[in-house]
């Protein structure tokens, strides 16, 4: 049983294959949609804006039966106005869960330590499961399987590309990432997912060429190459990034049936160019529509049990 869902890495695989393997069903139509959120109030609170992320919830949990108060940090003011603990000591005794999208993992796991209800991770600096989740059910569907194939991301090592990683390993895909040396994944994280990858014999590979990444894979993933929170940065790391764009040059290099993810926000001409994002090899806009999926999913697996 779940409560809470903080990380892809401490989630364990028989979990998010019985929440990939729920929403798949759902998705079919093969099951009916459980009103697990009947008479529940869901706190939906974001420091970061957001349009898939704040859609899907909202209409999970109206699918769910429940009802779904937004919040953003102009009401709650985290750690200025008021600390982690005093707002989820607050809400333990209003609301039946709380999904927050904050700058600071931190906030989270203070949540977590003072929750008597459930606490989902809508994006922090650290992983986006949310992401991820929808991102293995969007691979299986396309290509038929996990295990075996080769994911090629090219960017900023922050929380999407971690919580692929942890996701890849767990299902024995072979993970590598091209970042600018100074924007790679954090080496304490390189060195946990090295840990768990010895478990599971998936690949893993932290580089800084993206040609190298792009050759004989079968999904190259981008995403925007400033992160939301370092908008001061954003031309020292355009500038870094300048050589790392998805371009038709560089998926001659992947297998023929590759296929290009992005987690959008897309700055077209940016991080992808136009040719690719709007190809027959791009599934971007299945990548979004199945966050609703695996959002349901995710909630039936922590409140339906």
């Amino acid at each position: 049983m779940i409560k809470n869902f903080l990380t892809i890495a401490e989630i364990s695989r028989k979990d998010i294959r019985d929440i990939l393997s729920l929403a798949e069903r759902l998705k079919k139509g093969l099951i009916k949609i459980k009103k697990v959120l009947k008479e529940k109030n869901i706190v939906i609170f974001f420091q970061k804006p957001s349009l898939r992320t704040r859609i899907s919830l909202e209409c999970a949990i109206d699918k769910l039966g429940g009802n779904s108060i937004f919040l953003t940090d102009n009401e709650v003011g985290l750690g200025k106005r008021e600390i982690a603990k005093d707002v989820i000591l607050d809400l333990n005794r209003f609301v039946d869960g709380i999904i927050a999208r904050v700058y600071n993992h931190k906030d989270l796991e203070q949540m977590v330590r003072y929750a008597e209800i459930p606490v989902i991770n809508a994006l922090s600096d650290l992983e986006h499961p949310l992401q991820a989740l929808a991102d293995l059910l969007t691979i299986k569907e396309k290509k038929g399987k996990l295990k075996g194939l080769n994911l090629g991301f090219i960017g900023y090592g922050d929380n999407v590309p971690i919580s692929l990683l942890f996701a890849s390993i767990k299902f024995g895909i072979n993970f590598s990432i091209a970042s600018s040396p100074n924007y790679s994944i954090p080496l304490s994280i390189q060195e946990k997912a090295r840990i768990q990858a010895s478990q599971t014999k998936a690949k893993i590979l932290f580089l800084s060429e993206p040609d190298l990444v792009a050759r004989n894979a079968d999904i190259l993933y981008t995403q925007q190459f400033v992160p939301m929170g370092k908008e001061k940065e954003a031309n020292k790391i355009r500038k870094a990034f300048k050589k790392f764009s998805v371009t038709k040059e560089l998926l001659k290099l992947a297998k023929r049936d590759v296929i290009f993810m992005h987690c959008l926000p897309a700055y077209r001409g940016e991080e992808v160019t136009n040719d690719i994002i709007d190809s027959q090899l791009s599934i971007v806009f299945d990548q979004a529509e199945n966050r609703l999926w695996t959002t349901i999913a995710l909630f039936i697996k922590i409140y339906g049990t």
